[in-house]
């Protein structure tokens, strides 16, 4: 946290986003360096904030984009954090003030996504209790402002602790949500305010918890952008990888450039807000296989399976068209390994729109960018199972898989239509259902791309520790692997054409996985069986691993530490207790 607070003091000041530069501005001030420049900055980014923002309004008072939630939360936790260490420039807050009265706190105005809620609301309630004297656009005084705010903040605190959030998993927004959740916890005076939302950044920082493997952040997501926001390892950890890094550590260093500054920032600062010590011991306990299950919701269930050298993750959702908006986004499924070479990452992709809710667009996302919405995994343990069956009349159906070229993939070989490789830590081995093909390598991500252009399609990803087929060096044991694929393993593709496509596959450890396409619209009806038995997805919790338990909905939260320590919570009540063995 220090180095972080030291490098963002050396950042730039150049820029007129408050987003951007209230970051280099708030570490020059707490670490006393260049204070007078960094206020003057501070001073010309509140006015202009607030400038370009009212003649907006003047033009359209409609604009809903016209206000940033960005800019203002920036803003109002610059100020909080280092108010205490200078004096604030009177004409600086008056600009800030100004800028705060633009917005409409009554009732919830704009674009909705949890991370514009959260700082919108969340700084508007601080700024309420910080200036007695402030009026919003809606005509609310402090007073006023402090309860519509404190209202939704606590709806979405109940939400969050008891369902899990819309953005769960994301490289960045996640780390936005924890960075606005953040500013409440240290600095909200309304004692029940702070307490809820300390509670809840605790709920929140669980998650990461649970997905963290050794500096590597693991796990579906709803929102990741572009292939580079998939990578969240040591090498780039993006917002909310940085901020797990914070807490929990990883196996090599890391570059704070890589931990988006502009997001983790404010986690570099020690306030009232410290993570449980129990957390790093959940995040840490790496070293047996162990499988954490989680929801969002009522229609999301995810897995994600950790071994000391590498973790695979996938999700199961239950939306009932194709157009909804969460396909835009959303990385179901997810493979990393450790590796001292970057972007040791697998992920089977398939084309997908840009806007899955205005598919009359015509126009393909983005590489890396988004899912398919008629493709499906099935996971068991270190294994994944795909199938797809997307519609004649649906212009993106085309499957792709990267394949890193950056040093994480130590050897790469094909034998009866698998890819093998060694990643030092893992092997691994992929396949299509249909036939494939190497495309052209990309050489902005660096890697070979392998494809299978069928509309009814499926795919297998097999995973294995090295140490069953240790010796002989790299070459020698992904030979080893590769005949135990090709000779214990069976892929059964005889229904991927039918209406309804079904393959099936047994895999290296001898489990036998089913899938069954479900079309949209339609209930899930046992279409996933592992040996024989049907998923049960209606009984996964919102948190369940062996140190971790809390069933969906439920108010009780209960953590154990291998070594006995428990805390317990109870969002009933809203209380956290510990206690030893």
């Amino acid at each position: 946290m220090d180095a972080m607070l030291g490098f963002c003091a050396s950042m730039d000041l150049n820029g007129i986003e408050a987003r951007q530069v209230m970051i280099p501005c708030a570490a020059r001030i707490l670490v006393g360096r260049e204070t007078q420049p960094a206020l003057n900055k501070w001073q010309q980014v509140a006015a202009s904030v607030y400038q370009k923002s009212k003649a907006r309004l003047d033009k359209d008072p409609k604009d809903s984009n016209a206000r940033n939630p960005f800019e203002k939360h920036a803003l109002i936790h610059a100020y909080v954090l280092c108010r205490d260490k200078v004096e604030i420039p009177n004409e600086t807050v008056a600009e800030m003030k100004k800028y705060v009265a633009l917005y409409k706190h009554r009732q919830w105005f704009g674009y909705g996504a949890l991370n514009y809620r959260l700082m919108n609301d969340g700084a508007g309630f601080i700024a309420a209790e910080l200036w007695p004297d402030l009026r919003d656009a809606d005509g609310l005084n402090a007073d006023g402002i402090k309860a519509a705010t404190k209202e939704r903040l606590l709806g979405y605190f109940e939400e969050i602790v008891h369902r899990n959030t819309d953005e769960y998993g994301a490289p960045t927004y996640l780390g936005i949500d924890l960075s606005a959740m953040k500013l409440l916890a240290d600095f909200a005076r309304d004692p029940e305010v702070k307490q809820r939302a300390t509670l809840t950044l605790d709920s929140m920082l669980l998650q990461v918890a649970c997905a963290w493997n050794s500096g590597y952040y693991v796990t579906p997501a709803s929102r990741a952008k572009y292939w580079g926001s998939t990578m969240t390892g040591p090498d780039a950890l993006d917002t909310t990888g940085a901020v797990g890094w914070f807490y929990f550590g990883g196996l090599r260093p890391v570059s704070a450039a890589h931990m988006n500054p502009g997001g983790s920032f404010w986690f570099a600062i020690r306030k009232d807000y410290n993570a449980p010590a129990i957390f790093t011991t959940i995040a840490t306990e790496r070293s047996q296989p162990v499988i954490h299950r989680g929801s969002v919701g009522e229609t999301i269930r995810f897995t994600i399976y950790h071994t000391p050298d590498y973790s695979v993750a996938s999700e199961w959702e239950l939306f009932n068209s194709p157009g909804d908006g969460r396909y835009k986004e959303s990385r179901r499924n997810l493979f990393k390994w450790i590796s001292d070479k970057p972007n040791s990452t697998f992920v089977p992709m398939q084309e997908n729109p840009r806007r899955p809710y205005k598919l009359s667009e015509g126009i393909a996302n983005g590489f890396g960018y988004g899912e398919n919405p008629f493709a499906q995994s099935l996971q068991q343990d270190g294994t994944l199972l795909g199938i797809s069956s997307v519609p004649t009349n649906y212009p993106f159906w085309k499957m792709y898989a990267p394949f890193t070229k950056d040093g994480a993939i130590v050897r790469r070989m094909e034998r009866d239509g698998w890819v093998f490789c060694h990643g030092g830590t893992v092997l691994f081995a992929f396949r299509y259902a249909q036939p494939a093909h190497w495309e052209m390598s990309r050489a902005k991500e660096n890697c070979d791309v392998m494809s299978s252009d069928n509309r009814k399609n499926g795919w297998v990803l097999e995973t294995s520790p090295v140490a069953p087929f240790a010796g002989g060096g790299a070459i020698v044991e992904l030979d080893r692997f590769a005949s135990a694929i090709v000779s214990k393993t069976k892929l059964d593709t005889f229904n991927i054409d039918l209406a309804k496509p079904k393959i099936s596959y047994r895999s290296l450890t001898g489990h036998q996985l089913e899938l069954t396409y479900r079309p949209h619209g339609q209930p899930y009806s046992n279409q996933h069986q592992i040996d024989g038995k049907p998923v049960v997805y209606a009984s996964f919790p919102l948190f369940g691993n062996p140190w971790v338990s809390q069933p969906l909905g439920g108010d009780k939260l209960i953590l154990t530490a291998p070594d006995g320590r428990k805390r317990s919570y109870d969002f009933a009540r809203w209380t956290a207790a510990d206690s030893t063995p």
